[in-house]
């Protein structure tokens, strides 16, 4: 273990790896490459990102699709000044308020499309030219730095934190799926609410890992955010990922928009249109929160929930 001050460092888990705990790590940055503090992430995923995350594609690596969140405001000038930072490193691209084709609007009922006010947005940040929205978590976890930096903090990824068990002395020690020791932590960071939601229990069986830790614990604050957690209601999304080459590349292409929204559409809430390459344009769905309850006991085969979570699926 790395030495701060005369006495070991801190040891920090850090469950999961969207944006907010891939801030976390930017924030501690200067702590943890210094050695005041040790820092390791653990992620379901393949890699970071959470609701930011990217899709790839072994057998065609130009094809990238942002399924989750394809782009974002800054809304303050301190985080503005980040991501423009992150913009001249290649994390980020801006979205243009001047090119029709990255616009944001509405699409009618009647077919006809409406692009929203620029003039009062704030500014929005997408990927860079052919890079995915997810590498705005890896530079977060680089420190800022370029892409062949390395991170930052010991990433531990495609790995299930089944268990959370707090320990006599203090501290934390994690345990993943079939109870593979994960190590000992002096604190621990819960960056989501699914550790401690009952929707854990809905895909993956048994109690919360978190609730099942607080039950052993006489903490009446963690008490009381898990009974604040536990009414917070999710409204899931389905999302249908599409790629088309050649002459339909050129038509998808042609389209008058980056992103707009269906009016008033049972099933369709969104589209998200991304020109890849003059022969390659990604499309991808966003359903309606209905339709998603609808079909939520369904889960890819392939997917996180179904690979290491063996969550059921009734896709009949």
């Amino acid at each position: 273990a790395m030495i701060a001050f005369g006495r070991m460092a801190p040891r920090v888990a850090v469950v999961g790896g969207g944006a907010s705990a891939c801030a976390l790590v930017h924030a501690l940055g200067e702590d943890i490459s210094s050695g005041v503090i040790q820092l390791s992430l653990f992620e379901m995923g393949r890699g970071v990102g959470g609701r930011s995350a990217t899709r790839r594609s072994r057998e065609m690596p130009e094809l990238l699709l942002d399924h989750g969140v394809p782009a974002f405001s800054a809304r303050t000038e301190s985080f503005a000044e980040l991501c423009e930072r992150f913009v001249d490193a290649g994390h980020l691209g801006r979205l243009s308020k001047t090119d029709p084709s990255q616009s944001i609007g509405i699409l009618r009922q009647d077919g006809t499309y409406e692009a929203e006010p620029s003039d009062d947005t704030p500014p929005r940040f997408t990927a860079a030219a052919g890079k995915g929205i997810s590498t705005f978590c890896e530079g977060l976890i680089r420190g800022g730095g370029d892409n062949s930096s390395s991170p930052i903090v010991s990433t531990v990824f495609s790995t299930m934190v089944k268990e959370l068990v707090p320990l006599d002395e203090g501290g934390w020690r994690l345990a993943g799926k079939d109870g593979t020791d994960l190590g000992e932590f002096d604190w621990l960071v819960v960056a989501g609410n699914v550790l401690g939601h009952p929707r854990w229990s809905s895909a993956f069986g048994g109690s919360p890992p978190l609730v099942a830790a607080a039950g052993q614990m006489d903490d009446a604050p963690l008490h009381d955010a898990l009974a604040a957690l536990s009414k917070l209601q999710h409204n899931p999304v389905t999302a249908c990922l599409l790629a088309f080459e050649g002459d339909a590349a050129k038509v998808w292409a042609s389209l008058p928009f980056f992103k707009c929204a269906f009016e008033e559409d049972p099933v369709l809430a969104r589209l998200v249109v991304r020109r890849v390459s003059p022969t390659l344009t990604t499309a991808v769905v966003h359903s309606t929160h209905a339709f998603s309850l609808g079909v939520s006991d369904v889960y890819g085969s392939t997917s996180t929930a179904a690979r290491l979570g063996g969550a059921g699926t009734n896709a009949e």
